[in-house]
């Protein structure tokens, strides 16, 4: 006997909410299956199928997730749309939220999800697309899943990962987001190749984790934003896959770092509290240092100064102590995490002070860090009014970074270009 299908009363009620007719859900979700990749051309008879009870097929049913989740700007999941095996709505985080029951599968999902990302890296076509992606409001849900802070460690964090970062990290300090991605490529392109990543070691599992963070980091310097909320995703898949909530933490920490970038400070709050609940008690102290230090500066622009100042003491207490997971949290970006924290509250003369010794102490090697720790110092000297200062310092910017090529930095010198050089020409061609 044939089933009937039931009327989809819930996905009516959120169409209702959000003010969406049949249509303008149609173009919204192909709008939304665009910036992910997908070819897909619903239109008006669609949602009136599955408005009878038709079930959507994949990748509909996240799409949808993600439209509404946008559009009401709260999590909507699969319940909710009346689809129960449809996740929270969030950016794609290279497969399902991770199960830690499910190790293996979560492992095969996210090896498919890395493919995919690796083949986008390559086809010139598609990593345009993929830099144009724009950012998006992140759904915590699903990015920490069912494992939550219970899940083991893991085992010790292999070392030969560490080395891998560093490589990469230095090679991104010296050239920029781009020369460090294409590293990056190819690492994560050698160890899919490997063995160990076919069997699903854990090993090899945290080593694409750490890879795919880096990956974040270096399409972040490049301000792709959306395509660096992906390579996050797929960082806390594969973490999740390893069994290590530490790494997962990390993740987080970075995403909440993200956050605060595009000018969304609550957001960087909740990411910047998980990750502290999920690896705060199970890191080393130079982990602790780099999720409380970033908890620190969310709450000092959110307003909680105590709270700040309590979290960034706490992290100062192990900086410069490494461990296994991270290696040690230098003593110069802890400077300037206090630096954010003081400018946050509005002291800005302590905010220059704590950023010049920041400067102080980073190595040679740090061209990158060392021109972005340059601009802040030139914008925070035009807010007291020393625009001589500011000018002097945007014109120390280039030196020592003639192979450095960074869209923040690019973009961070331009907007100073404008506030330090064009009003000064105004008033020489006034007088």
């Amino acid at each position: 006997m044939r089933t009937r299908k039931l009327p989809n009363d819930r996905l009516r009620a959120l169409m209702a909410e959000a003010g969406l007719s049949g249509a303008e859900l149609a173009r919204a979700v192909n709008a939304r299956g665009a910036e992910l990749g997908f070819s897909v051309s619903y239109d008006r008879s669609t949602v009136s199928h599955w408005l009878t009870g038709t079930r959507p097929r994949p990748p509909a049913g996240q799409l949808l997730a993600g439209v509404f989740s946008q559009r009401l700007e709260r999590a909507v999941g699969g319940i909710e749309l009346g689809l129960s095996d449809v996740g929270q709505g969030a950016f794609p985080v290279g497969g399902s939220a991770c199960r830690p029951a499910d190790d293996c599968a979560c492992a095969s999902d996210s090896a498919r999800g890395l493919t995919e990302l690796l083949g986008r890296h390559q086809d010139p076509v598609k990593l345009r697309r993929l830099r144009q992606l724009a950012y998006r409001r992140v759904q915590l849900a699903d990015l920490v899943g069912e494992g939550g802070a219970g899940a083991g460690r893991g085992g010790p964090a292999p070392a030969g990962r560490c080395a891998a970062v560093a490589e990469i990290d230095g090679v991104l300090e010296r050239y920029g987001g781009g020369r460090a991605r294409e590293l990056v490529v190819a690492r994560l392109q050698e160890a899919l190749a490997g063995p160990a990543f076919e069997e699903a070691e854990p090993a090899a599992l945290a080593a694409a984790a750490g890879l795919c963070r880096m990956l974040g980091r270096c399409w972040m310097d490049e301000l792709g934003h959306g395509a660096a909320q992906g390579a996050f995703g797929l960082a806390l898949s594969f973490g999740c896959a390893a069994r290590r909530p530490v790494l997962r933490a990390l993740v987080l920490r970075d995403l909440s770092v993200q956050a605060l970038e595009c000018g969304q400070p609550a957001e960087a709050l909740v990411l910047a509290e998980a990750a502290v609940g999920l690896g705060g008690a199970l890191a080393g102290p130079g982990g602790r240092a780099y999720l409380y230090g970033q908890r620190g500066v969310a709450r000092a622009v959110r307003g909680d100064r105590c709270g700040a100042f309590k979290d960034i003491d706490l992290a100062e207490r192990w900086a410069d102590r490494g461990d296994a997971e991270c290696g040690a949290y230098p003593l110069g970006a802890l400077v300037h995490q206090r630096a954010r924290i003081h400018r946050a509250q509005g002291d800005v003369r302590r905010a220059v002070s704590a950023l010049e010794l920041s400067l102080a102490l980073r190595g040679p090697a740090e061209h990158r860090t060392r021109a972005l720790l340059r601009i802040e110092l030139a914008e925070l000297r035009l807010v007291l009014g020393e625009g001589d200062g500011a000018g002097e310092l945007l014109r120390l910017v280039p030196s020592g970074m003639a192979e450095l090529r960074s869209a923040r930095v690019a973009a961070g010198v331009a907007a100073l270009r404008r506030r330090v050089f064009v009003p000064r020409r105004r008033v020489v061609a006034a007088r």
